[in-house]
């Protein structure tokens, strides 16, 4: 998904500027790319907001004298508030590849049974063309189903995405599963006394 947000170049870094810059409801933040210099530039926190319900999406900045795609990389919040004080972007060329975290989202049951299981991962770190950043990786619970734990070489991945998380990583499992396994490590335990 491509998004487009309106950006002002920040000529000042100083904390009192940046105090002002959140006042007027803005953001401060930092684009960064490989063959240029850091850029200082400031957003609508409005727009911003909503930019981050589309994770990973491609970000057109548009600004006198600046015209870069970008993704976001980090956002710095308010750890009680949880405004947005801060955000980075890396700006990318389309035929370079990237790497970003890509969440896992369970299909939901057809039949709208829900059997209990645990989620350990809910991202994976992936490789991939800007063009190619799946927004999410279908999560199918059918070994959950069957009592079977889910990895993460069990999930459907994308032509052209390379999956940078090992691939023995538990993503999911049912609780009777996890409750089968402690008994057993015991039972192993007592007899090695």
């Amino acid at each position: 998904m491509k998004l487009q947000l309106q950006a002002e170049l920040r000529q000042t870094t100083t904390r009192s500027a940046i105090r002002k810059l959140r006042e007027e409801k803005k953001v401060p933040g930092v684009v960064y790319g490989k063959m240029t210099e850091p850029v200082s530039i400031a957003l609508d926190e409005k727009a911003l907001l909503k930019a981050l319900h589309y994770p990973n999406a491609l970000i057109e900045l548009e600004a006198p004298g600046l015209n870069k795609l970008a993704v976001i990389h980090a956002v710095d919040r308010d750890p009680i508030h949880h405004r947005i004080l801060a955000v980075d972007l890396h700006q990318i060329q389309l035929n370079e590849r990237v790497k970003v975290h890509v969440r896992i989202e369970p299909i939901p049951d057809p039949d709208g049974k829900m059997i209990p299981y645990q989620m350990f991962l809910h991202e994976i770190h992936v490789d991939c063309l800007p063009g190619q950043i799946p927004e999410a990786i279908a999560l199918d619970l059918t070994p959950i189903r069957e009592g079977k734990a889910i990895f993460v070489k069990d999930l459907d991945i994308p032509e052209g995405v390379h999956v940078l998380t090992r691939a023995d990583e538990v993503i999911a499992a049912p609780f009777h599963t996890i409750s089968e396994v402690e008994p057993a490590a015991e039972t192993a335990a007592e007899a090695a006394e």
